[in-house]
């Protein structure tokens, strides 16, 4: 497969934490003394530290659990603050050649097209919507707090808003914005509106306001106040780490700037041009968001474990794997504030929804798609662009990043074994059905996900989007799909899962 990773190395990896030779939940144990497996130049040690000619562990800079920052938050310039009263002499950007549409009876909607595309609500007007069409809302008071009623005719819908009107926000536009959510499935898009500020520094309605080559989308927080230009969901663009999934859904939080969550690391390696430079800043920033959400999917995954009554050794390695993402964290923030990310520490995190109906099965299935997949995809990932990166800060931290995401992953296949071990005849045929399931769906992600090809920036870990699913297919190919159907195989599943 190249040089700097093989897939076959992984895959024995992963075999070997499993013991196939004994499926059952007696013989869970910790993977503790793993071998080391060869990728290439590079080493990627299974259930131990990474060694390569840029050596982590545990005591050193890139992993100290000590606070670090490169400084105290340099908040907002200017003495606006979110909440206040907006400057009489900030008038926000005119609305040139407004159009109000109009409904089916020919009353407006409330909602006012700029010339230049942007959507804003004048005022709030019920929506004129047929009696059939039982999903759509009529009006504000259909909606939970903190929505508005988007007249749409029949496909007129509740979308979140943090102003209703412009006079909520003392009359400048009360905007919509768009957020593309890829892994939700190609071409949703999820609506909301928020006032116009003084601090914005994009334009939602505006393309190319925001570099969409960099995975950038122009987007409005409550905890920034303003519009600014912030990565796409995370898994839209780099896997790395654990994905936290609600409900299918992968969450991320938005970057803010702070400093906290920045490691320790050294100045930069060599000198990139302002392109390539913001392109290596927006791609470890994400990469940091995603990493930051991990902590998150482990803490709720220990939850998990202990609601079921999982063996020790899963229990104690899912708190260890916690710490990791927290160390993977720090380190992708610290490589983005070096190449300049605005913003570099994470908001909080959306975890509505989280933690309910969490049945065994349930659980099973985000084991399976955040850990079995995306996990060992993850170490791929990070092995592959460990390959070409020249940048020694980079290199150290994708050989920990490599060598932790394939212990994680190794934790996942063994809960998966554990599972299949308790379960009868009828429960290893949900099983296998629901890992199925997983494996189609993460396979129709990378073919949509690889249709264009971002560029890359190899010596600073950056992979192109082609070159990011090649990894994916060959991965789910030639480790996931025989992984599975040799476990299956061993734990007496009467069928084989496809690759």
């Amino acid at each position: 497969m190249g040089r700097g990773w093989d897939v076959e190395a992984v895959r024995r990896a992963i075999l070997g934490a499993l013991g196939l030779a004994a499926c059952g939940p007696s013989e869970v144990t910790s993977p503790g003394e793993q071998a080391t497996e060869s990728t290439g130049d590079e080493t990627v040690t299974s259930g131990g530290d990474a060694t390569s000619s840029d050596t982590v562990t545990a005591g050193t800079a890139s992993a100290s659990t000590s606070s670090s920052s490169t400084g105290d938050d340099p908040g907002r310039d200017g003495a606006w603050a979110c909440g206040d009263p907006i400057p009489p002499e900030f008038t926000g950007p005119p609305c040139e050649d407004p159009v109000a549409p109009v409904q089916s009876d020919g009353t407006p909607t409330g909602f006012e097209t700029c010339g230049d595309g942007r959507v804003h609500r004048v005022e709030a007007r019920e929506c004129v919507v047929s009696p059939t069409a039982t999903d759509a809302c009529r009006n504000d008071a259909d909606c939970g707090e903190g929505q508005l009623c988007y007249c749409d005719g029949d496909d007129s819908r509740c979308v979140d808003a943090h102003c209703s009107t412009d006079a909520d926000c003392g009359g400048l536009p009360c905007m919509r914005g768009e957020d593309p959510r890829v892994c939700t499935g190609p071409g949703e898009v999820y609506d909301y509106f928020a006032c116009v500020t003084p601090h914005d520094t994009c334009d939602p309605q505006v393309y190319g306001t925001c570099n969409l080559d960099l995975c950038d989308v122009c987007a409005w927080t409550p905890e920034d106040c303003a519009w600014a230009c912030r990565p796409l969901d995370a898994t839209s663009c780099i896997t790395c780490g654990r994905p936290y999934l609600v409900d299918g859904t992968a969450r991320v939080a938005d970057a803010v700037r702070r400093g906290d969550w920045v490691g320790p690391i050294a100045s930069a390696h060599d000198r990139l041009d302002a392109e390539d430079d913001a392109r290596v800043a927006s791609h470890w920033l994400r990469a940091a968001l995603a990493e930051h959400a991990s902590i998150a999917a482990f803490a709720r995954y220990t939850l998990d474990l202990l609601a079921i009554g999982a063996p020790a050794a899963l229990v104690a390695d899912a708190g260890a794997a916690m710490a990791d993402e927290i160390e993977h964290a720090r380190a992708c923030f610290a490589i983005a504030a070096r190449h300049g990310a605005p913003a570099h520490g994470p908001g909080p995190l959306p975890s509505d929804g989280a933690l309910g109906d969490r049945t065994a099965l349930r659980i099973l299935d985000d084991v399976v798609r955040e850990g079995c997949i995306g996990e060992t995809l993850a170490a791929l990932e990070a092995a592959a662009a460990l390959r070409d990166a020249t940048d020694p800060a980079v290199r150290t931290a994708l050989a920990r990043i490599a060598s932790d995401e394939l212990r994680h992953a190794e934790l996942a296949w063994r809960h998966l074994r554990w599972a299949l071990g308790e379960a009868d005849d009828r429960g290893r045929a949900s099983i296998e059905a629901l890992v199925t399931a997983a494996i189609a769906d993460a396979i129709a992600q990378t073919e949509f996900t690889s249709a264009t090809d971002d560029p890359a920036v190899p010596s600073h870990g950056v992979l192109g989007t082609e070159a990011r699913a090649h990894v994916h297919r060959t991965g789910l190919a030639a480790v996931i799909g025989p992984c599975t159907t040799t476990l299956f195989a061993a734990c007496g599943s009467p069928h084989a899962v496809a690759s």
